[in-house]
């Protein structure tokens, strides 16, 4: 059986998003697959047993019952170092392939035509071993520089301003123009879909706005994407 792992972090991401990428990418039929989708954190240690469709997927490969897992971006299985080498190899040793989007390289390293013993040298193990360390290293990273980002962007008081002192969140309205604060966590998420949509989607500004509106319900201009893809908004 193939299946596809969804996840994003955040309740007011779409991880259904991630799936047409998916299949265009590997060129899968969605009707041929098990897809498993589930939004919470894949960083925060406390939440790990609260993932039950990554648990359900890993029984299923404990069984035999998937011989190959897609998903739109290693980090979507683990943000951390050594559960993602430990879901790795967990999976190696069942006999099941995992597959990305945007890492394709980890199952497919080396070209076909490389002889099958020249393929079991050590030091081509070693390499694909290295990659798997690697992704996990930068999934982990990114989620801890984004934590530490966020517990210093802000001092609470009265009103919550960033450390520059502007007010936390007024550049945001809600679909009926009226201004909301949004927590934080949200907005780390939302910049973090429109640095995306940009910059690897390559959409237009008003496609992106549209998808804000879409997955946030939140209301942002043309120049609020430039300032963000640009950063230029702390």
């Amino acid at each position: 059986m193939k299946a596809i792992y969804l996840r994003v972090s955040t309740k007011e991401l779409d991880e259904a998003t991630q799936l047409p990428e998916i299949l265009r990418t590997f060129g899968l039929n969605e009707s041929e697959c098990l897809v498993l989708c589930e939004r919470i954190s894949a960083y925060d240690e406390k939440k790990q047993l609260g993932r039950s469709k990554f648990i359900e997927l890993k029984e299923m490969i404990e069984k035999g019952e998937v011989t190959d897992v897609y998903v739109y971006s290693l980090e979507r299985f683990e943000r951390n170092i050594q559960r993602m080498l430990e879901f790795f190899f967990f999976c190696e040793a069942r006999g099941c392939k995992m597959h990305s989007s945007l890492q394709p390289y980890l199952n497919n390293m080396f070209p076909k035509s490389i002889d099958k013993a020249l393929s079991k040298n050590p030091i081509y193990l070693f390499i694909k071993y290295m990659m798997a360390l690697i992704y996990g290293f930068v999934a982990q990273n990114e989620s801890f520089f984004i934590s530490q980002r966020t517990s210093k962007a802000v001092v609470k008081g009265k009103v919550t301003t960033s450390y520059k002192g502007n007010k936390w969140g007024d550049k945001y309205r809600d679909l009926e123009g009226n201004r909301i604060d949004l927590p934080i966590k949200t907005i780390e998420s939302l910049r973090r879909r429109v640095k995306f949509l940009s910059k690897e989607k390559k959409l237009r500004a008003k496609e992106i706005v549209k998808d804000v509106e879409k997955n946030f319900k939140v209301r942002i201009s043309v120049m609020t994407v430039s300032r963000i893809k640009n950063g230029k908004i702390e």
